[in-house]
């Protein structure tokens, strides 16, 4: 009887000492993955062998990560357009980890809140207005505005093709003299 019961012990300490071990490789990839003080190529190669998508999106996230780990971590995020939008509308981002997630967007909502939004980098903003939709109404709005810009107020004015707004633009004393001037050489 104790021979058995020895045996029960044994295989359930094996058991666990098994599950462990499963559980000790993801966790030292994300260990590694982790530590500023790991050798970049380490970290990458740690990287690359995480499964879980929340360690993932938290790597992508963390401003105090190197960037390439970070773009690393964006280039795997998977069917997370949370996590990317929250990366590409964060100012406190990396603009270079902004870029990147903004290219990964294809909700239009996001990308006109970024075009709209004057704290954006301009950068930031340029690129996410080269993503909007041609007919979107946003455009004519960004136009319209003294606050935006005025790269992004060209850009918006280029391809409007409403004469009545270009009209607007055009007699608004308010208006920027290059939105106007540029506004009056596209009045037909």
């Amino acid at each position: 009887m104790k021979t058995v019961a020895i045996l029960a012990v044994i295989c359930a300490s094996t058991i666990a000492v098994q599950a462990q071990e499963e559980q000790t490789a993801e966790s030292v990839f994300k260990q590694i993955a982790l530590d500023n003080e790991q050798h970049i190529a380490i970290r990458q190669s740690a990287l690359a062998k995480i499964t879980d998508q929340d360690v993932i999106s938290q790597i992508a996230l963390d401003n105090e990560q190197h960037i390439a780990i970070r773009q690393s971590a964006l280039a795997r995020i998977a069917e997370q357009d949370d996590v990317i939008s929250q990366i590409a509308l964060d100012n406190k981002q990396h603009i270079a980890i902004r870029m990147s997630a903004l290219a990964k967007i294809t909700d239009q909502n996001v990308i006109r809140q970024i075009v709209l939004d004057n704290e954006q980098h301009i950068a930031i903003r340029q690129s996410a207005f080269a993503s909007i939709a041609e007919q979107d109404d946003v455009i004519s709005q960004i136009a319209l505005d003294n606050k935006q810009h005025i790269a992004i107020r060209m850009s918006a004015l280029a391809k409007i093709t409403d004469q009545n707004v270009i009209r607007q633009i055009a007699l608004d004393n308010e208006q920027h003299i290059a939105i106007r001037q540029s506004a009056l050489e596209r009045l037909q």
